[in-house]
């Protein structure tokens, strides 16, 4: 059985963390706490971007215009850098 993204979400399977790397649903604060949890979000959200590159098929990196040297290349910079 298939279930949609929005049945997915009314059965509750939706989880903070999907919630918080979701840039429009999170407000932006001008505190340096809030500034930081932002920084750190970004981070989280590059570091999770990159290990999803890994997990693409050749097919499928062929038609975003990426090989395996552009993606082991981008892999091996640090979560930090963009």
């Amino acid at each position: 059985m298939t279930m949609s993204i929005a049945t997915f979400r009314r059965q509750g399977h939706y989880s903070p963390a999907t919630y918080c790397r979701t840039p429009s649903r999170r407000p932006q604060t001008s505190s340096l706490a809030g500034k930081l949890l932002d920084v750190l979000f970004s981070w989280q959200e590059r570091a999770n971007q990159r290990h999803a590159l890994t997990q693409l098929d050749d097919r499928l990196l062929r038609d975003v215009g990426l090989d395996r040297v552009d993606v082991d290349r981008e892999v091996a910079k640090p979560f930090w850098t963009p």
